[in-house]
């Protein structure tokens, strides 16, 4: 399952989570079945505005994979922090 339209593919088995970055939204991070978590960016120039912060606030790119985590289980959940300074992930 693609969690952005027109892109490749990262998840192999369902995406069960899917959490915004709740500072600059430039960045969602996944959690699948599959046993991976990946933060990947979402930034569209027409749509998101230039009044963002945290640690993602110079994202400018679409659809790369900043991050891959793999877990021995299915990932259940993902959250970031307030901040975005942290993010957490479940498996079971």
């Amino acid at each position: 399952m693609s969690i952005l339209a027109g892109r490749k593919t990262l998840h192999k088995s369902s995406v069960v989570c899917v959490r915004l970055d709740p500072l600059s939204s430039r960045v969602v991070a996944s959690a699948s079945t599959d046993g991976s978590c990946y933060i990947t960016t979402c930034y569209l120039k027409d749509i998101d505005n230039n009044n963002s912060s945290g640690p993602f606030a110079n994202v400018t790119s679409y659809g790369e994979t900043l991050i891959s985590l793999k877990s021995i289980g299915w990932v259940n959940t993902v959250s970031f922090s307030p901040d975005t300074s942290l993010l957490c992930y479940a498996s079971k």
